[in-house]
This record gives C-alpha cells, sequence and structure tokens, in this order.
C-alpha cells in the first residue's frame, strides 16, 4: 500500500462540496464524512454507468451520425467531459468488465476472453478475493449496489434462464456480487435475475434468490437502480451504483413504443439498435431525475462508458474507426466515455489525450477521499488532467492482450502510434495521418515499431499464461 500526496484538486472539490451539499447529507465521521483538519470533508455519490456493446459514434454528442436520439446520456456530456479517446481493456465483455470493476488489467484476475482463463484460473469467472470498486468503497462507508448485467461469473447464461427451475450453487454464490463488494444487487441480463432486493425495495429472505420479470430487460434493470437511489439517497452513508444495461447487445429487441420513434429507419437491425439504445437513454434520464429529486444531483459523480466496440451487423456503428467488437483495432475498444461532476469538472469540455477504463477505480478512490491507494493498480486519477492541474497524458502508453481459439492479438497505443499484433504478425499505424488504422507503416518506420514492439514484449512477459483451451460453457440438466 502506498500513500499517494493530497491532490491540489481536492481543496476546490472540498469547498465546492461543502457550499452545494445540502444539510440532509450531513452523517457521522467515517461514513458520509472524515474530519480534515478543522474542516469536514463531504464524498459524494458515485454512479458508473456501463453500456453493453455501444458503438463509439451511436450517442448523438459524438456528431457522428444523425438517427442517434440520446439526449439524457448527451446532457452528461454538456454538464461534464467528454473524453474522445476514452478506452477499454478488451474488445469482449467479461474482460471488459473485470477490468473496470479492478482497475487492473484483467489477466492478474483470471480472466483473459469470455471463453479462455489465465493461469491458474480454470473457471469462468474472475478468481475469488479480488478486491473491486465496490469493495474499496464499501471499506470507507459507501453503501454499494448494482442492476444490470453481471458479466463476471455466477448470474445463471442467457441459456440457463429458460430451464424450469435454474438454481444458484454454492460455486456460484462465491462468485457473485456479494462476494465482490455489493451490499445491495439486481444481477440479470434478460427476464432471470439474482437478487438481494425486489423491486419495491424489500430485501429478500436469504439471499441471493433468483425472479423473474418478463418485461423488457432495460426498463427492469433501471427500475431496480432507480429503486437503489431512492432507497439511499437521504441516507447517513454515500452511495455507489454500478448501473449496466444490456443493450444495445442481442438479442436486439425493443419495446413497440421505442421502435416506433424510428419507424423511418430503413434497415431494420438498425432501427431495432436505435430503440435500444433510446431505452437506455431514458433510463440515464430517470437516474438524473431521481438524484434531481432528492437534491443531490450536484454531489454525485457520474460515468457514461460502453463495454466495448459495436459488433458487425449488430446495427451499430463505430464510425469513423475501423474495426469492431472482437479486435483490437480502435473501434473494438474505443468507446463512448463520459463523466459529469458538477461544479468539479468543467461543463462541456472535450478531453483528447488517451484516457482507460482502469481510470475509473483510481478517480472515484480519490474523489472518496481514500488516503492508501492499492500499489497495483493500472489506472490514474483523472481530475488532475481534466480540470487542468496536470498537463500531459495520463498514459503515456495504452495496452491490450485479447487471445480468441487460435489466434491472439495484442497491442500498445500511444497518442500517436499504435503497434497492432495478430498472431505472428506486426503493424504499425500512424494514428495521427491514419486514425482509420488503414496503412501499415512498420517498414517505413522500422525504429518507432521496434521500440514499440519491444515495450509490448515487456507487458506481455508480465501478464499470466492463457489456459491452452477455452473454457467450456457450464450447461446444467433440465429440471424435471
Amino acid at each position: 500500500m502506498i500513500v499517494p500526496a493530497n491532490p491540489p484538486w481536492k481543496a476546490l472539490v472540498m469547498l465546492t462540496l461543502l457550499l452545494w451539499l445540502p444539510p440532509s447529507r450531513s452523517c457521522c465521521c467515517g461514513e458520509g464524512e472524515r474530519r480534515e483538519g478543522d474542516s469536514k470533508v463531504t464524498r459524494p455519490n458515485i454512479i458508473v454507468i456501463f453500456s453493453d456493446d455501444q458503438g463509439y459514434a451511436d450517442l448523438g454528442i459524438q456528431e457522428v451520425h444523425d438517427d442517434v436520439v440520446t439526449p439524457h446520456i448527451d446532457g452528461l456530456a454538456h454538464r461534464g467531459v467528454r473524453m474522445t479517446k476514452g478506452f477499454v481493456t478488451a474488445p469482449q465483455c467479461m474482460p471488459s468488465r473485470v477490468g473496470i470493476l479492478t482497475g487492473r488489467y484483467q489477466q492478474h484476475s483470471g480472466i483473459e476472453t469470455n471463453r479462455s482463463t489465465t493461469e491458474p484460473n480454470r473457471t469462468q469467472a474472475m478468481i475469488p478475493n479480488v478486491e473491486t470498486i465496490a469493495s474499496y468503497l464499501r471499506q470507507v462507508g459507501y453503501v454499494t449496489g448494482m442492476s444490470g448485467k453481471w458479466g463476471v461469473g455466477g448470474v445463471p447464461s442467457r441459456v440457463e434462464q429458460s430451464q424450469v427451475d435454474p438454481r444458484l450453487s454454492a460455486e456460484d454464490r462465491e462468485r457473485l456480487p456479494a462476494a465482490r463488494g455489493f451490499d445491495e444487487y439486481f444481477a440479470g441480463v434478460q427476464n432471470l435475475y439474482t437478487v438481494s432486493h425486489r423491486l419495491d425495495g424489500s430485501p429478500v429472505e436469504n439471499p441471493p434468490q433468483l425472479i423473474r420479470d418478463s418485461r423488457y430487460r432495460v426498463e427492469v434493470q433501471a427500475e431496480a437502480a432507480l429503486g437503489f437511489v431512492d432507497r439511499h439517497a437521504s441516507g447517513q452513508q454515500p452511495f455507489f451504483l454500478y448501473y449496466a444495461p444490456y443493450s444495445p447487445h442481442a438479442p436486439f429487441e425493443a419495446p413497440p413504443e421505442y421502435l416506433a420513434k424510428f419507424a423511418d429507419i430503413v434497415d431494420k437491425r438498425r432501427q431495432t439498435c436505435l430503440a435500444m439504445m433510446s431505452c437506455v437513454d431514458d433510463s440515464v434520464g430517470r437516474l438524473v431525475d431521481a438524484l434531481r429529486r432528492h437534491d443531490i444531483e450536484r454531489s454525485t459523480l457520474i460515468w457514461y462508458i460502453s463495454d466495448n466496440g459495436a459488433p458487425k451487423n449488430g446495427g451499430g456503428s463505430n464510425a469513423p474507426l475501423n474495426g469492431g467488437k472482437g479486435n483490437l483495432l480502435d473501434g473494438g475498444i474505443r468507446v463512448p466515455f463520459i463523466l459529469s461532476w458538477p461544479d468539479v469538472v468543467p461543463a462541456g469540455a472535450i478531453y483528447e489525450n488517451m484516457v482507460s477504463a482502469l481510470d475509473v477505480l483510481p478517480t472515484c478512490l480519490s474523489a472518496a477521499d481514500v488516503d492508501k491507494f492499492p500499489e497495483d493498480l493500472d489506472g490514474t486519477d483523472l481530475i488532475p488532467y481534466l480540470t487542468g492541474i496536470r498537463a500531459g497524458s495520463p498514459h503515456s502508453y495504452l495496452f491490450f492482450r485479447w487471445q480468441f481459439g487460435a489466434g491472439m492479438q495484442a497491442a500498445i497505443r500511444s497518442e500517436r502510434w499504435k503497434l497492432l499484433r495478430q498472431g505472428q504478425r506486426d503493424q504499425l499505424f500512424d494514428l495521427r495521418r491514419d486514425p482509420g488504422e488503414v496503412r501499415n507503416v512498420a517498414e517505413e518506420q522500422a525504429a518507432t515499431a521496434e521500440q514499440l514492439r519491444n515495450r509490448l514484449d515487456v507487458w506481455l512477459s508480465s501478464l499470466p499464461e492463457v489456459t491452452e483451451a477455452p473454457v467450456p460453457r457450464r450447461r446444467r440438466t433440465r429440471s424435471p
């Protein structure tokens, strides 16, 4: 453990929060507040919204396509900072989610892809006893909750949901949100949810329990997230909410009223994708309305990020980037990336240096005034960069490794250059001149390619080895 110097931006944050927070947010030292000299420091509420398969171009605020309607998410950007070079750690959901939850490259938590792991892990789940953003924040007095797609082990898969009597095993329970630092949870992707509380707010007996809800999944997940906010908005503790709507991921479906909003779209896949994103956008609007209703919007930090790029033929768009879900071209890993924290980060700002989902955890810990940071985090506190206190880029390099089947992809990216390794072939792209990653200049820029190749090899050597074969999906026998 290390104790970082107190960041200079905190004095401004402390003063701002003390001026804006209503008296009802006061609480006992060690829960919502801690003493800093003779003054009280009030910690912000924190919400991380992590959408599923939403392409880089699929926000209205990105101004790539004029058919995208996302006014509420765009509003977060208008009230905060939009990061145009925001990256996740993998072009697929499970490893990407492990990265944002732990603040470390996912290989250190036993995950390589959705179907393969790293040594010594041979289970299709994050290894036990890994600290997450929820467990860190709970240790300093936050009440923690999640709603939506869990995706890092334990929750029944879509295949298992159709069974007559699905059940959670003891092995599952060790992988669920309660074992990862979450006090409350409503975890599931479609119609079957693993829960600690019902939608009416009442706790279930002997959690977790499985409950079904046949309504459209995003609306159910949003209702659970809103319930958590309503239960804790005026409590004695600040709250942390991880809201992971299962959209616009397959299966591609949306409520009729949302499809009707885009009836003029000829491409039915695009129509459905736009409708799904509109539903997510409305759920974000409902969350923001709840914060305003409880008079805590200004004391709440909100992230909005997608877990990876849009898949091919799914109706989403990664334009103008090349690639998409399932590869390490920028289209697979460069995603919508927004931070809103009124009166702390500048409203309507655009930040153009590289940032990573790995930065979410250390930024939140710093905002929560955590004194002791883990030594092994791979991210950094972004607030000094976003507020202009610190110049330069938060990262000189970002690294990626994603293995799938017999092929391996790895990459190293700087602000200007990207070396992409696919199998035995290395390609170098000059992103300043070729942001679409089309022209390989490895031979023309041999010295740069060699330097990046060496750095990538050093990083790869620090990671655990991948298991030889993909881990098979578990399939339970149907109950009679």
